[in-house]
């Protein structure tokens, strides 16, 4: 059991540069969308919903949102249900991998027990809790029924029924379990062993239930038990037998859910003809409908004890309604629409992010189901869609499942590649639009698949050219000079191209999946219009030291070109030299346990990204591992177990240099880590200043040097000339930890910060800034 203390955490992740208003370095963000719940439950003050990443906070006074994510201190991601404890004021989050956390305003507790059990054999997910009083809650999973103290937040007694347990609850004395072999009972206060299954007692026809069924839930309100079997509602009155309702709206359609209210319970009606419905019940019997508008594709519904009912949705938004009237209520944020994330481009501290709707690892196929969700802009401060509603055109020119987003080089105009119909100009400013296929470009249909042109890759070389990946083109290598014309050539691996890089040379790489799997290295010789003077060269495991299979390209701030693979990196000088046979590339020797091993030549390299410092970001399947320039010293490692990180398997990596924010792209989103490097010329910037400046008697922090040449020498002195510190910027940026050469924090005064970079100054050393310490 793992407690973190939130004042901590939030601090951590709420604290801005001082004059900056920027994420600090070492800290991290995400871009989670809260667009629709999929489980609610309330305490006295709040209602929380569960989405699939995080929790959504709502003030039942004035409905003011608080987010509450991994950043906030949840230990995971993957939210399945959640039961509020009002006895203890505790949320209890359950996640589908069975882990669980205790949420309170002042600390969150993890008990990964269930999770981490190796003993339980097959599924082990946690269908239901039911908070029986202040001591207990019953957890209804796959393998039984297990007892949590929820005061030390230990489990109890644990019944294993061999069946699994969808849905459990209590009149206060019996507890009652449905099963998907029916319903069973137990009097807990009776010094009854509860975790002996064989003392409970299975109700059949003697209280009006079949001999064989499954019960998906059960609810009690008064002197009612209600419950579902087979998609239909049965009644229990009193001490009767159990009788079907004959309720028309009820029977039309399956039953979602089964929640009780005040006074009555709430039957959610899955989507039907015309859509779903959320029926009540009440305890003197009257059905009547509730939350018109409200339940378009409903997946849970709740009543608060303030007499609001609150649904979660497939549709967007987050719906109430008062008293169940038709006038529904809908709450919306300022956030992505879902987590679907394939690409990432950057401009002007703006971000783009592509939704793909491709399966990578199964060969760039397209997924069952098309994408409509287009690619999502966020300016700063507002997220804006780019779809078919924002955008008529994508619509009308079936340009869906967006894959790739690539800004020009005159930062007007940004290129979404559609694998399913070809290419998307957008102006920014003027927000026209255009689309590139076979009817106005070079671009070719699939082979095979006439109706669809696949753009696969994108990237600009030095005289603003643009080049594209063709896939399963017979012509696959695409180009558009700056003049507007297009030309496609004809390449040697066919049609199988993707993940185009174009390197310092203007030489064109592309990813070769397939049979032929390995990249192709292409040589325009700067005229796209003349072919007969370009080169070319496949490079694979049969020329190479490439041994895996070739994922991704990355070109680092030297020239070289690291080509990541399913067995680590394999790294090619940029220069004429590609083309030669001899030119197999390296891979870098690293120590681990003492023994001399190839760099990650265990990982399955998903994505890379070059940091302002020349660093190496690799995206595993086992999280990020940054790398020195050269490779050969790990500077950390980010998995979802030792940092924010959601996911570990990391399909996109892009490095903003101006902010120095490295962005993220996982199945669960978006997130932001600020590095402490920014993308540095061979000259300092203008206006180069530290942060935070003044540095005031509480902060502990680093201090930190922005604006500076790239790897430049700093040196720190006082006013008298005495040298405090000495070091080498990061990129651009340099960091100073407050402290002189004998490890004494810096007396209050002010300090020089001189600088020299690789280009020689007028000086040997040039004044850049001052810092001010104040202790």
């Amino acid at each position: 059991m793992l407690k973190y203390l939130l004042y901590s955490i939030l601090f951590i992740s709420s604290y801005s540069l001082i004059g900056q208003g920027q994420l600090p370095i070492g800290g991290w963000e995400d871009y989670l969308p809260y667009k629709r719940g999929k489980w609610i439950t309330e305490s006295a003050d709040a209602i929380y919903y569960a989405t699939e990443f995080s929790v959504l906070k709502v003030n039942k006074a004035d409905l003011n949102p608080t987010f509450i994510g991994k950043l906030e201190g949840l230990s995971d991601v993957g939210i399945d249900r959640l039961e509020y404890d009002k006895n203890n004021d505790q949320l209890i989050v359950i996640y589908t991998n069975s882990n669980i956390d205790i949420w309170t305003e002042l600390e969150i507790t993890n008990v990964p027990d269930i999770k981490n059990n190796r003993n339980i054999v097959g599924s082990k997910r946690i269908q239901d809790v039911h908070v029986y009083d202040e001591n207990s809650a019953f957890l209804a999973t796959s393998f039984g029924i297990v007892e949590l103290n929820l005061k030390s937040l230990d489990f109890g007694s644990t019944i294993f029924t061999d069946v699994q347990v969808n849905d459990i609850t209590s009149d206060g004395n019996l507890l009652y379990a449905a099963t998907e072999q029916g319903i069973y009972t137990v009097a807990v206060k009776d010094n009854v062993n509860i975790a002996d299954f064989s003392q409970w007692e299975r109700l059949t026809d003697e209280v009006g239930l079949p001999d064989d069924y499954p019960a998906e839930f059960i609810e009690i309100s008064g002197d009612r038990i209600y419950t579902v079997i087979n998609e239909e509602l049965l009644i229990a009155v009193a001490s009767g037998n159990f009788e079907y309702t004959t309720n028309d709206e009820i029977n039309e359609q399956d039953i979602a859910y089964l929640t009780k209210g005040n006074d009555k319970v709430i039957v959610g009606l899955e989507s039907g003809s015309p859509q779903s419905k959320a029926m009540i019940i009440r305890d003197d019997g009257s059905i009547a409908r509730v939350g018109q508008g409200c339940t378009n594709f409903s997946l849970h519904g709740i009543e608060d004890s303030d007499g609001r009912y609150w649904f979660a949705d497939q549709w967007p938004d987050f719906r109430y309604t008062d008293n169940g009237g038709s006038n529904c209520q809908r709450l919306s944020y300022n956030t992505p629409k879902n987590s679907k994330v394939s690409d990432i481009a950057l401009i002007d501290e703006q971000i783009f992010v592509a939704t793909g709707g491709v399966d990578v690892e199964n060969g760039y196929k397209l997924l069952d189901d098309l994408n409509f969700d287009g690619i999502y802009n966020y300016d700063g401060e507002n997220w804006e869609i780019l779809d078919s509603k924002s955008i008529p055109v994508i619509r009308d020119s079936t340009v869906y499942n967006m894959f790739q987003v690539e800004v020009g080089p005159d930062g007007d105009n940004v290129y979404f590649g559609s694998i399913y119909g070809g290419l998307l100009e957008y102006n920014l400013e003027t927000k026209e639009s255009k689309v590139w296929n076979e009817s106005n470009s070079a671009l070719l249909p699939v082979t095979g698949d006439e109706a669809r042109q696949r753009v696969s890759g994108i990237a600009f070389d030095s005289d603003d050219n643009m080049w594209l990946n063709n896939l399963g083109a017979p012509r696959a290598l695409v180009a558009r000079n700056n003049e507007g014309t297009w030309f496609n050539y004809n390449v040697n691996p066919g049609g199988n191209l993707v993940q185009c890089k174009v390197d310092e040379n203007d030489f064109v790489w592309s990813v070769i999946i397939g049979g032929n799997n390995g990249v192709l290295v292409y040589n325009p010789n700067r005229s796209l219009e003349d072919p007969t003077d370009d080169q070319q060269r496949i490079i694979s495991s049969s020329n190479s030291e490439i041994q895996g299979e070739v994922n991704c390209v990355a070109v680092d701030l030297d020239g070289q070109v690291w080509v990541g693979t399913t067995t680590g990196p394999v790294i090619f000088d940029g220069g004429p030299n590609i083309f030669d046979s001899e030119n197999r590339g390296t891979t870098r020797k690293v120590l681990q346990d003492s023994i001399l091993a190839i760099l990650l030549e265990t990982e399955d390299i998903r994505s890379m990204a070059i940091d302002g410092a020349n660093r190496k970001w690799f995206g595993t399947r086992n999280g990020i591992f940054v790398q020195s320039p050269d490779g050969e010293t790990q500077i950390a490692q980010f998995t979802k177990e030792n940092s924010p990180l959601f996911d570990n398997v990391v399909k996109v990596l892009e490095f903003d240099g101006k902010t120095g924010r490295m962005y993220v792209g996982t199945d669960a989103g978006v997130q932001v880590y600020r590095t402490e490097t920014t993308l540095a010329r061979n000259r300092h910037d203008t206006q180069v200043y530290s942060f935070p400046n003044p540095v005031k008697p509480e902060y502990e922090g680093d201090i930190y040097v922005k604006g500076l040449a790239r790897d430049a020498d700093v040196k720190i002195t006082d006013l008298n000339g005495k040298l405090v510190y000495e070091t080498t910027a990061l990129g651009g940026i340099a960091t100073w930890n407050g402290r002189d050469y004998n490890g004494r924090r810096a007396e209050s005064g002010v300090y020089l910060v001189f600088s020299t970079g690789s280009v020689s100054f007028d000086t040997p050393e040039a004044f850049v800034t001052k810092i001010l310490i104040v202790n």
